[in-house]
Formats: C-alpha cells, structure tokens, sequence
C-alpha cells in the first residue's frame, strides 16, 4: 500500500521517478513510522499518513529547486526534506543539522538504512560557517520572516533560500538583497489541505525588479 501512495503524490506533483528511488522513499516513510513511538518523529500515525502528508510537503520543494551544488537542511528532526532529496537529487551534496540528540541518531541510523552519503551535524544553525552553501532549506522549524533572516547567513550571494509553508510568502518580509523568484501552491492529496513552497533568490547588490513567477499545482 505504501507503493500505491508513494505513486499519488509523485503523480500529484508531476514528478517523473525510477522504480528504485520509489523503493526507497517508501523504505524511507517505513523507518520513520517504525522509529515514531521511540523518536517522536511526526504527526502521523501510519505510513499512509506520513506519504500523503509531511512527505509530500517534503516533495513539493523539487519543482521549485535549482541545480545547487550543495544545499542545507537546517532542524532537519526525522530528515524533512533531506532524506527524500538525497533519493531523488543525488548529485546534490547536503548537510543536515539537528541539535537533539534522539533525532540526530535517527538520521544517522536512516541515512545508513538507505545509504544516503550525508553529512549530518549535532548543531544548531547559529554555530556554522555564514555563506557555505549554495541553497539552504527548513520545514516547520521557524515562522516563515525567522527562518529567511538565519537562512540568508548561510547561503552564498547568487544562491537561494526555501521555504514550504501553508500559507505565501509575504514579499515584506524579506531579509534585504532577497527576492521571490518562484512560488508554487498545492493541495494535498488526502485531504487538500494548501500546501506552497517558494524559492528566495540571494543577492550581492540590491535584489532585481521582477515579476514573481507563481504556480498552481492543484
């Protein structure tokens, strides 16, 4: 059954997968559901659940994403985004940090099941390095103007920023030298529940006066 949702919302997304990554996306939903009662991972109480819910979130930042040489997924907790993009973009090099130690482990243990090459760090984003990566992501740790402001310290001029929310961006709360370069909405599959994700682009000088391309994935 998890290989029947797995196909619903690659399907609801318009995303085109080899058999094996589907394999391991649903193999991925099974660990996180498996390790839930232990960990406190998600919400969702079965894998049907998790796939039509935070993974799909999860998933809806693949139209949006540029072709990055190395990305961050900043309170990473049970590997949301990271875990299903390093499945589905693996010449993407990424980095996760997770400052609790129970879901630091779980990471490590996950990545490991799926043989997912990562480099996960028991840190929060206040400890690294500003301007080491080209993208960086977080999913339901900050409030959408929060999470902008520490993303932009991480992410190199000319890279850009992501966040997946239930709600737009509002442009206002931009940190400066940043702009929306896309941002596309969806329903979820089980329950059409709005779901968007949106890139940032970062700038060296003043951001540049474009018109936002928005999408509706319904």
């Amino acid at each position: 059954m998890s290989h029947a949702h797995i196909e619903t919302i690659l399907a609801h997304l318009g995303l085109s997968v080899a058999a094996a990554q589907q394999q391991r996306l649903a193999q991925y939903a099974r660990i996180v559901i498996d390790a839930n009662a232990r960990v406190n991972i998600t919400g969702a109480r079965d894998i049907a659940g998790f796939i039509l819910g935070p993974l799909f979130d999860a998933l809806t930042l693949i139209p949006v994403l540029r072709a990055h040489a190395t990305l961050i997924d900043v309170g990473s907790g049970g590997g949301l985004p990271a875990l299903p993009l390093a499945i589905l973009r693996p010449e993407i090099t990424l980095t996760l940090t997770e400052p609790r130690t129970r879901r630091f482990r779980f990471l490590q243990e996950a990545a490991t099941a799926l043989d997912l090459p990562l480099d996960i760090r028991a840190t929060q984003d206040r400890e690294l390095p500003a301007q080491s990566w080209d993208g960086a992501v977080a999913q339901a740790v900050f409030p959408p103007p929060i999470w902008l402001k520490r993303g932009r310290r991480l992410v190199r001029d000319g890279g850009a920023l992501y966040a997946l929310t239930s709600a737009p961006i509002d442009p206002t709360a931009l940190p400066p030298k940043c702009r929306i370069e896309q941002q596309q909405s969806w329903q979820r599959p089980g329950d059409a529940t709005p779901r968007y994700a949106t890139r940032v682009g970062v700038y060296a000088h003043a951001a540049p006066l474009k018109d936002v391309a928005e999408n509706n994935g319904d």
